[in-house]
């Protein structure tokens, strides 16, 4: 498996998870903190697309007020996105370095292959934190570890 084929497989993931963490705040009273770390985890997909496709993100937030509803209609569309961008990778260009800007304005340069990495890692925190308060709360965690993804997708 190439790396590129990982990522396409690893962003399905990402999306089978949080679709999870998503069902799981579903009837929560109060899930206030777990929905701003979700809101977190798909804005922070959309800033490192942006920068890697050489945009400005010092207008963007990273920590949005967002609903359950809006969660929900952002990963669609960020997942459609980083599909898209997948779509164009190049193998050999993967270890090149590309220069950004944090939203503090910091510039650094970071390897396509390290940035992937982050966002993929960056989720699965999250997410965890998302299950610890859903118990917290009387809820259900749910199971996103990716064995699960990959047990299902083996069935079919």
């Amino acid at each position: 498996m190439t790396f590129t084929e990982y990522c396409r497989d690893f962003l399905e993931y990402d999306r089978w998870a949080t679709l999870r963490a998503i069902e799981s705040l579903r009837g929560l009273a109060e899930p206030n903190e777990a929905l701003h770390l979700l809101g977190h985890l798909l804005a922070a997909r959309s800033v490192w697309l942006v920068r890697i496709s050489g945009g400005d993100t010092s207008q963007l937030t990273v920590w949005p007020e967002w609903s359950l509803a809006e969660c929900e209609e952002r990963l669609n569309a960020v997942h459609a996105e980083w599909s898209e961008y997948i779509g164009t990778l190049n193998e050999a260009g993967i270890d090149n370095l590309l220069t950004y800007r944090t939203i503090a304005g910091a510039e650094f340069a970071t390897s396509l292959r390290d940035i992937l990495t982050q966002i993929n890692n960056h989720g699965t925190y999250h997410r965890g934190q998302i299950a610890r308060i859903v118990r917290e709360l009387g809820g259900t965690a749910a199971s996103t570890d990716f064995i699960f993804y990959a047990r299902q997708r083996e069935q079919g």
